[in-house]
């Protein structure tokens, strides 16, 4: 009896996680792990008397203004939710 050998095609699932957090002025929602290229969907919601500014990558930089934020899912990412107050 030989030794069989499955020679199709391997498909690999890949995950992200997508961690969203906010600044004082507000919450977020959104966070998870998603399939790669599923849709994403961000959500602030800014406090009483605060206004949402955009979301922020770990550097620093604007990312995206946008509320709700939709994006496909391409790489493990944290964005910041910033707020300003009126």
């Amino acid at each position: 009896m030989g030794v069989g050998f499955f020679a199709g095609p391997v498909r690999l699932v890949r995950e992200y996680l997508i961690t969203a957090v906010a600044e004082a002025g507000g919450s977020v929602a959104g966070s998870g792990v998603y399939k790669r290229k599923n849709m994403v969907t961000l959500t602030a919601r800014p406090a009483a008397d605060y206004r949402f500014t955009g979301w922020y990558d770990t550097k620093g930089s604007l990312i995206s203004t946008a509320n709700p934020f939709n994006f496909a899912a391409t790489k493990e990412m944290k964005l910041t939710a910033k707020f300003n107050l009126i």
